[in-house]
């Protein structure tokens, strides 16, 4: 795991969601499916980052 910055812990405590763009031009690593998610490589990315970094507070 890497280690977060006293910033960036602070960062992830604020309330609210973080927010992600994604390119509709690079279906194979990142699209938006017909239910409003996240697929590919990009979104596994981020899930396997939210679930290393996540607080459930």
């Amino acid at each position: 795991m890497v280690a977060l910055t006293t910033a960036e812990q602070v960062y992830l405590e604020m309330p609210g969601a973080v927010k992600i763009c994604i390119d509709p031009d690079w279906k194979l690593y990142e699209k938006i499916n017909e239910k409003g998610e996240v697929e590919g490589i990009a979104g596994d990315l981020v899930s396997l980052i939210a679930l290393t970094y996540r607080s459930d507070r």
